[in-house]
């Protein structure tokens, strides 16, 4: 199978911005625009590194990490409670968008879906 890391890297970092928005605008934080160009920027090349990593659970902490990361990067560090509410709005955001993609998977189908986003993305 052919992987393009241009394509990966790409559609990383917009999801990753768009989850980050997400958060942003849920939240009512007003981040400024080059953080979360920043944050997301760090996400899409944190990508590279899951290639290399072998094991489940390593993988799992590997996301965990930076996803923490991500968050202390685009929103700061101001009190566990604050982090603790970026963080888990992150990943419910995160959650609600995978299905939202399985969803449109499912409905049309895999071969269409693909040409969908291709198509509109790129």
């Amino acid at each position: 199978m052919t992987i393009y890391i241009d394509v990966v890297l790409i559609l990383n970092f917009v999801i990753d911005m768009l989850l980050i928005i997400g958060v942003d605008m849920l939240l009512k934080r007003h981040t400024k625009f080059r953080k979360i160009v920043i944050s997301s920027l760090i996400g899409s090349l944190s990508t590279l590194l899951l290639f290399v990593i072998k094991g489940s659970l390593w993988m799992f902490m590997y996301k965990l990490v930076i996803s923490v990361f991500l968050v202390i990067i685009a929103f700061g560090y101001k009190g566990f409670d604050y982090f603790k509410e970026n963080l888990f709005w992150l990943y419910i955001i995160s959650i609600i968008l995978d299905l939202l993609f399985a969803i449109a998977l499912f409905v049309f189908g895999k071969n269409k879906f693909v040409s969908l986003l291709y198509n509109k993305v790129f």
